[in-house]
């Protein structure tokens, strides 16, 4: 009767194991939804980057192909593109993908935003005092992440890089910041906690102001300052002088003597779902594999005769 019993447990498990398993890959397509792509092939979802944003959902990613997107600025919003959503906007790479608007290029006004991969380029051509003119703009937005992009101003006096406002623990590392007229970045006093380290400030006007309480390091490495004036007397690419900003008594502690090259030529990125259905597929097959030996076995040395 015991022999009978363990048996259909056995059964009863592999049954359901195998149901685990189909289940696992036909959940694959959903669990994929939370991806979308811009561009002008077949494959693409959107040709515009808006029209992805809009459709979009917290936490999903939008790939970008290359190509130049050309963004017109609107005069109410003074906006280009606006993030509105939690999400990843990324580029292939920002040598080849470009992003050219009147106004405020990008403006993000949603947390746990992360854009990456781009040439952003303010084309700020309009003649008014209003002073919207950034390549990026956050206004009241936290956790976000602006990385690997190449920020930048086509027409000098009007075009600035990245502004933010109200707007705390935000990341910006490894970003070239250049050819600016007004500010290559700029913090309000209301924005904290901010860390901006591993980028590369090139002939702005004023490549940085920070009337906030932000970090400029990694508590080992800063930003390249082209106005750096001074000196690394023992040759560690550490200038041996703090850089001071404009604006308060914020500094970059240990400014780059050389532009920083990212050592990451490629940034891997987990899928979750692919991760978990492995996971439960590796989980399933040991369970599997390891009853019928243990049903063996206890049959061969305890079996009741």
């Amino acid at each position: 009767m015991l022999n009978k019993i363990i048996t259909v447990i056995v059964v009863a498990l592999l049954v359901i194991g195998i149901y685990i398993i189909i289940q696992s890959f036909d959940n694959k397509d959903s669990e994929t939804e939370g991806i979308l792509y811009v561009g002008s092939g077949e494959d693409a979802d959107y040709s515009s980057i808006q029209d992805a944003i809009d459709n979009a959902s917290d936490g999903d990613i939008i790939y970008v192909s290359p190509g130049t997107y050309i963004v017109e600025g609107k005069i109410a919003p003074i906006t280009g593109i606006l993030i509105n959503k939690s999400i990843s906007l990324i580029g292939t790479s920002y040598l080849d993908t470009k992003i050219i608007g009147d106004f405020a290029v990008l403006t993000i006004i949603a947390n746990w935003t992360n854009i990456s991969g781009f040439s952003i380029i303010s084309n700020a051509t309009y003649k008014s005092a209003v002073y919207f003119k950034d390549a990026i703009r956050i206004r009241g937005a936290n956790n976000c992440r602006i990385e690997n992009n190449n920020i930048s101003s086509n027409n000098f006096p009007y075009g600035m890089g990245i502004t933010l406002h109200e707007s705390n623990n935000n990341t910006i590392v490894n970003n070239t910041i250049s050819n600016n007229f007004s500010l290559g970045i700029s913090l309000s006093s209301s924005c904290e906690n901010n860390k901006i380290y591993y980028n590369n400030f090139i002939n702005n006007s004023v490549n940085a102001k920070d009337e906030g309480n932000n970090t400029w390091h990694t508590g080992k490495y800063g930003n390249y300052w082209s106005d750096y004036n001074g000196t690394d007397a023992n040759d560690d690419g550490i200038g041996n002088t703090p850089y001071n900003l404009t604006g308060g008594d914020n500094q970059d502690l240990y400014p780059l003597m050389t532009p920083y090259v990212s050592q990451t030529a490629q940034e891997f990125q987990v899928d979750e779902g692919l991760l978990y259905r492995t996971l439960v597929i590796a989980l399933v097959a040991a369970i599997l594999f390891v009853l019928p030996i243990g049903y063996m076995w206890y049959r061969k040395y305890y079996r009741i005769k």
